[in-house]
């Protein structure tokens, strides 16, 4: 499609005139910074159909920190409405979270499952994050498809993951076809617990697949100064389809969408799906993406890619087994390179995972019984034992309590991710303005920056970048000393890497919270279905999440302050004098 977002390589301008006064910082806001503007030869503007424009400019003939200027001047100041476009996907992809979240332990536990193995079970979405997410990153990354490298991928991500849906929703009426006429519910849905025990693992590594594209896809269509915004437009659309997502699963969906299905999950996994389709061929429509076939900047990258990897020792993978094998080797070598401060948040992100992940999958269980619980306590012993309907009945207004407890954490979590920024802004503004003012009364000032930055923020790529503008606030495009920036620029990571650092201190947790609530679930849950009998079990679990994060607490406190930073920053300066 043609827009004007899609228009030529301009030189941009800033969009307020004059200079800020340095005298007074807190006079006016703080506006991010502008694009760079760098003269580059003509040849460097070119559309899919110009092959020899690109060809002219080659990794030889621009450094690094020309090429990540070339890269950010290509991409031209975005909309808000392109943005919003360009991240809507992850938020329809939240719907497909909140269905397998609100409905996923309670529909495989009503096929019999026991909570042992279901933690075992839940063991897909780490698996997947670590394994999926870079791998297709990684792939994305090499796409030659001249429609863009990451598009084919978010194409078969949401074909993928809306019939994983679909059929793990619909997992017992499938299996049921094979059985004769008037066998009981019970043995079909035993016979059941394989099939959708895959359902899980199809839906979390197609989940995984589109998720990492989209992410790539974010950064790859705005400009360094602005991928800030665009995550946070990214977050903003989290949030706000988890609200929606968690509050139609705590509703009646059936008695309104009876046309989608007869149940609960049915009916989410139908409305999800068809969100996920909607919203991708609308992004997918609107966003034109750079042809990696004549791309300068694409092939340039790919170029010091394959240096990188010989100087690691690693041959440029070509099957899965080998792109697993180089990852790992990958990923082996930058958590070594990490420093301190990004040491001590992915160390925090560790142990905040730990606690999480039960909360994630096993709140609407946990409401759920105690909803059955009370229910069962408060109903007389003389009456008839409940039928197989009225089971039912009870188990899906249970998961609609559940999902209503879900809800009222999805919007808390909202409007913190909201205000907390605003509460910490006065404090940002005030470093900020000290640091631009030091900036301007300094002779030495780049040769401190860089120095700096050398020691605690190497910048390893655009997606690193991305990483440490989201920890400091600011985008970080000050001026720096060329040699310097060359240098660090040099320790290009794609996507797959970036995702592959940042997954293991995701993933890792995820894995060892299953193992050991597999653990508790064996040693306390009594398993009964009815909820007649109070199970304690998830109550240790979540007891256990809660200790663990005691530890992402005392991570925290031992991150540096601005202050500190500061101090080390005038340490490091006086040294070098």
């Amino acid at each position: 499609m043609s827009n004007p977002e899609h228009s030529p390589l301009l030189n941009l301008q800033p969009t307020s005139s004059g200079q800020k006064d340095i005298q007074d910082p807190s006079s006016e806001p703080i506006k991010p910074p502008v694009a760079p503007q760098l003269p580059l030869p003509s040849s460097a503007f070119h559309d899919s159909n110009n092959v020899s424009g690109a060809s002219s400019i080659t990794s030889s003939s621009l450094s690094s920190l020309e090429m990540s200027e070339l890269e950010d001047s290509i991409n031209p100041q975005r909309s808000f409405i392109y943005i919003v476009l360009l991240a809507i996907i992850v938020g329809g992809l939240q719907l497909s979270w909140c269905t397998e979240f609100s409905e996923g332990t309670p529909f495989l536990l009503s096929l019999g499952v026991s909570k042992r193995t279901l933690a075992l079970i839940w063991i897909a979405g780490p698996l997947s994050g670590s394994l999926g997410q870079p791998i297709i990153g990684i792939l994305s990354d090499n796409s030659e498809n001249p429609s863009g490298r990451r598009k084919p991928f978010i194409i078969g991500g949401c074909v993928a993951t809306c019939l994983s849906l679909l059929y793990l929703s619909y997992s017992v009426d499938l299996i049921s076809l094979f059985f004769p006429t008037g066998t009981s519910m019970t043995t079909i849905k035993r016979a059941t617990i394989p099939f959708a025990s895959l359902g899980v693992y199809l839906l979390d590594f197609s989940i995984s697949a589109i998720q990492a594209a989209s992410r790539a896809y974010i950064v790859d269509n705005v400009a360094t100064y602005q991928q800030q915004i665009a995550n946070a437009m990214a977050a903003i659309m989290i949030g706000g389809f988890n609200i929606i997502g968690y509050f139609m699963g705590s509703i009646n969906l059936v008695r309104f969408f009876w046309f989608l299905g007869n149940t609960q999950f049915k009916v989410l996994a139908s409305i999800a799906s068809i969100v996920l389709v909607l919203v991708t061929t609308v992004s997918l429509w609107y966003i034109d993406e750079r042809n990696p076939q004549t791309d300068v900047v694409i092939r340039a990258e790919r170029k010091r890619n394959v240096k990188r990897l010989k100087e690691l020792g690693i041959d440029n993978p070509t099957t899965i087994g080998g792109l697993i094998v180089s990852l790992y080797k990958q990923t082996s070598h930058s958590v070594t390179r990490l420093s301190s401060q990004v040491w001590l948040v992915c160390m925090a992100e560790f142990f905040a995972w730990i606690g999480y992940f039960p909360m994630l999958f096993y709140t609407t269980t946990y409401v759920g019984d105690l909803y059955k619980y009370e229910f069962f306590q408060a109903r007389l012993p003389s009456l008839p034992p409940l039928t197989q309907e009225e089971l039912q009945s009870l188990q899906e207004a249970a998961t609609r309590r559940g999902a209503m407890a879900l809800l009222m954490h999805s919007i808390t979590s909202f409007g913190l991710d909201l205000l907390l920024p605003l509460l910490v802004k006065p404090f940002i503004k005030e470093s900020l303005a000290t640091h631009e003012a030091s900036v301007l009364t300094s002779s030495r000032v780049e040769q401190y920056i860089s120095k700096f930055r050398d020691k605690y923020f190497p910048v390893k790529s655009r997606i690193h970048k991305q990483y440490n503008e989201d920890s400091t606030g600011h985008d970080g495009t000050l001026t720096v000393n060329p040699v310097v920036a060359e240098r660090f620029q040099n320790y290009e990571h794609e996507a797959g890497i970036i995702l592959g650092i940042h997954n293991f201190f995701v993933a890792a947790p995820q894995v060892i919270s299953s193992l050991f609530s597999s653990f508790l679930f064996h040693l306390l849950s009594k398993d009964t279905q009815d909820g007649a009998v109070y199970d304690s079990s998830l109550g240790w679990v979540f007891r256990f999440g809660g200790v663990a994060t005691f530890g992402a607490l005392w991570f925290s406190l031992k991150l540096k302050t601005d202050r500190e930073l500061v101090a080390e920053e005038e340490e490091v300066f006086t040294s070098s004098v």
